[in-house]
Formats: structure tokens, C-alpha cells, sequence
């Protein structure tokens, strides 16, 4: 995908003295992004989705991701307190990266993978409709080393984190409270940057994904999505540093109730902080962690004998982390009291109708490519010129659109431009599972 660079798609990269002067100028020309039928106050009263609600999205994968739903995709934001030279994920920022450094922390994000395949939530109410677990974001957004950045579609929370100091022994956020003049750091990803490899695809579902709702609150209100982040690569963002005083910080502090709506500590906190410490792991953990991250030229027994020399024993006898049969039964309980009807009230679904050859084929479930056609057309009528989106890559798909769409010609179809059939969505969201489908029996 090119785009033309002296087009505003967001804020110059530049210092700005306040937050007033960055949120006005991110929402300037965020709105430029808002299409004819959102432009009037009153439709985006009557189009925005209520707060807290998040929306079941089929994925190309065919599973379902449960994304905040929101007017518009955007911007995607990170707030940093301070100013850093990069912005690199938590398993890079060590200078010591080995082999058998980065292989140790990948094997504690396994280690947590199969400990949340054992919880209720998950295998009672996730993996049965079909709704996806982000593992790897969860293993982040928890403590453990990963190679992903975690990113909001939320400007105040990205601020929040922005202005907070984090209390590493109490596990919270609290306000910057001292006197003076401080700075911190913005980060911003337009949506034209959210497509795998600029041709239009896998939108929110690649690089970059969204986390969204999960088992557990913690991603869910911070309205979560993370960003894939190759050794020694470099985010696809804009970066503005931003000066803010002690009662901008404490603003932000009281206006998530001190923190407590996005940061909150709960159960799993506990077992993420056991394996972020772990040094021994069974050979089921090693098996899936070796397969999923291949290392050239080193064979598991080799592997195996390396990270002994490190400390770390990989045993045929120990079992994954589990949890015992009272914590599922805490587990159980505590969803079904607490989360199991605010869940069943959060999470809504979308119908919507395509024209296909004179047929109109009706489908449950919002699918990921709308969700970018959208945002592609927001871009254009933002006045992002965008060339070679949603290419046809080669002979047998140039037939397949030929099947599809009799109305067009070779020629159009050598346009090179995806033919997106006609299609009505639901204004209204539905909700996805009802309170009793929610229950673990």
C-alpha cells in the first residue's frame, strides 16, 4: 500500500507543551476520518455503541475476536511514562539476549498457555463458542516477558499510563504527584498502518491484533490489542512527547476510580508472578514452546543441554502448572457470581446482508475484511490516496473474481482493485450469548 505522505494522517510528530494541545490535535484531524453519515453530533450520539460493550468479530481464521466496539479504528495509542530512547517489547529490553535467554522466557509464556487451557473460563466458555484466547497478550499484559507491545484504541487510558507511576511492590498504578514540569512519550498508529504488510489484509488480525475481551478483566477494560515486534525492528508509529503536571496526572488517576478500572489484581496475578520465576518445566511445555519457535540449526537435545548449563531443567516427570480442583471451583464460583451476567451484557453481535449475484446471503457474525473495508474508506475520504489495496495477487485469484462478481469484466477485474460486494449492516448490535449460556455448570 503507498500512501501520500503530505496527507494529515495524524498529528507531525513533534513535542507539544500540555495534553489539552495533543488531544485537540489528535481529534482535529481524527475527525476527518468520520464518514458523511457520522459527521452530525446527533448520529454520532445515535452511532456510538455504549461504553463497556464489545462486539464478537469473525476472524479469516474462522474463530471469533471480541474487539471494544467503538464508532471508528483509527488511531491505536501507548502511553509512556518517561521518555525512552525505543519502544522495544519486555523480552528484548534485556542486553543479554542468548539463545537460551529468549528460549527460557518463551518457555513461561507456554507455561501460562497451559495453565489457562486448564481454566473453566476458557475451556467452559471460550473454546466452546469458538472465541479466541490471546495467550501471548495475556502472558503480557500479565508480567511475563513477550515479544509483543501492548496498544489501546482508548486515547484517556494510553494518558493514564502515560501520567501514572507504576508501584512494583503493591502491583498498581498511582499519580505523579511531585512538583514541577514532567514528560512523557504518545505513541500512534494510524489504521493505515494496521494492514499485514500494507495490502489490506488480516486488519487487526496479524502484526497487529486485537486482544480484546478474555478470560480475565485486566485486557478487556484496558481495550487491548498488541503488536508483534521483531528483535532489533522498530514500531510503525508516530511518537509525541507530551509535558504534564501533578494534578494533569492525578486528572487521570481519579477519572479511572485511582486506577482500579483498568488495573486491577485478580488470581491469575498470583500464579504469572510463580512462572515468571520458574526454571523447571515438563517436557510437554519444552515440546509445544520448541515447535512454535524453531531455532536453526539446534535440535531439542542440544537445546536441552544448553539451557541445563543455564540452570534450567526441562523434566520427563513434572507436570504444567494446574490448578488445583478447589481453585477451579473458586474459579467456577467467582465467574458465575461476579462476570458471568456483565459478560453475557457485554458482548454483542452484528447481522449483516451481501449482494452476490442477484442473492442476498445473510450472515450472523460481523466478519474481520469489513471491519477493513471500512477503515479503508475512511482513509480515502480522509484524502489518503491508497494505491494497490487489496491486490489480486495472481492468475487463479483474477479467476475467482471473474466467478464471483459476472458483472464485472477482465478489464475491471485487472484494475487490480478487490470487488466488495453490496452490503447492509446491522445499526444495532444483538447479544451474543444470553446469561445461562454464560454459566459453568
Amino acid at each position: 500500500m503507498q500512501i501520500n505522505s503530505k496527507v494529515s494522517i495524524a498529528p507531525e510528530q513533534r513535542h507539544f507543551l500540555n495534553i489539552r494541545d495533543l488531544k485537540e490535535s489528535i481529534y482535529q484531524i481524527r475527525k476527518t476520518y468520520l464518514l458523511p453519515d457520522e459527521e452530525s453530533e446527533i448520529n454520532q450520539q445515535l452511532l456510538s455503541p455504549k461504553p463497556n460493550q464489545f462486539e464478537a468479530i469473525k476472524t479469516n481464521k474462522n474463530d471469533k475476536i471480541l474487539i471494544p466496539t467503538q464508532l471508528n479504528y483509527s488511531y491505536l495509542y501507548r502511553g509512556e511514562n518517561g521518555i525512552f530512547e525505543n519502544c522495544a517489547p519486555s523480552l528484548y529490553r534485556n542486553h543479554n539476549l542468548t539463545i537460551e535467554y529468549i528460549f527460557l522466557e518463551r518457555l513461561r509464556s507456554c507455561e501460562f498457555e497451559l495453565l489457562l487451557k486448564n481454566h473453566p473460563v476458557v475451556n467452559k466458555i471460550f473454546i466452546p463458542n469458538n472465541i479466541r484466547v490471546s495467550y501471548l497478550g495475556l502472558a503480557q499484559h500479565y508480567g511475563l516477558k513477550t515479544d509483543i507491545i501492548d496498544f489501546t484504541s482508548d486515547l484517556d487510558i494510553a494518558l493514564f499510563f502515560a501520567t501514572s507511576i507504576y508501584n512494583k511492590i503493591n502491583d498498581c498504578f498511582e499519580p505523579n504527584l511531585t512538583t514541577g514540569i514532567h514528560t512523557s512519550t504518545l505513541y500512534l498508529i494510524p489504521s493505515i498502518f494496521m494492514f499485514d504488510e500494507f495490502n489490506g489484509e488480516n486488519f487487526l488480525d496479524s502484526k497487529i491484533s486485537a486482544i480484546g475481551f478474555q478470560p480475565f478483566i485486566r485486557p478487556g477494560i484496558q481495550k487491548g490489542f498488541c503488536y508483534r515486534v521483531e528483535k532489533d525492528e522498530k514500531i510503525h508509529a508516530i511518537r509525541y512527547t507530551f509535558n504534564y503536571t501533578a494534578s494533569e496526572s492525578e486528572y487521570y488517576y481519579k477519572l479511572f476510580n485511582n486506577g482500579k478500572l483498568i488495573w486491577n489484581i485478580d488470581p491469575l496475578a498470583i500464579k504469572t508472578n510463580l512462572i515468571s520465576k520458574q526454571k523447571m518445566f515438563s517436557k510437554e511445555c519444552f515440546n509445544l514452546c520448541f515447535n512454535r519457535y524453531r531455532i536453526n540449526g539446534i535440535t531439542s537435545s542440544t537445546l536441552i543441554k544448553r539451557l541445563k548449563k543455564h540452570g534450567v531443567e526441562i523434566s520427563y516427570k513434572s507436570k504444567p502448572t494446574q490448578y488445583s480442583h478447589e481453585e477451579k471451583q473458586y474459579l467456577k464460583n467467582y465467574w458465575n457470581e461476579k462476570h458471568a451476567k456483565s459478560f453475557s451484557e457485554s458482548i454483542m453481535k452484528r447481522n449483516y446482508e451481501e449482494l452476490i449475484n442477484t442473492k442476498q446471503i445473510k450472515h450472523n457474525f460481523l466478519i474481520i475484511n469489513i471491519l477493513a473495508q471500512i477503515e479503508l474508506l475512511r482513509a480515502i475520504k480522509s484524502g489518503v490516496p491508497i494505491f494497490g489495496s487489496q491486490l489480486n495477487k495472481n492468475e487463479k485469484e483474477e479467476k475467482k473474481q471473474l466467478h464471483e462478481n459476472k458483472n464485472l469484466s477482465k478489464e475491471e477485474i485487472k484494475t487490480r482493485w478487490k470487488y466488495t460486494p453490496e452490503t447492509w449492516i446491522a445499526t444495532f448490535p444483538k447479544p451474543f450469548l444470553t446469561h445461562s449460556d454464560c454459566i459453568i455448570n
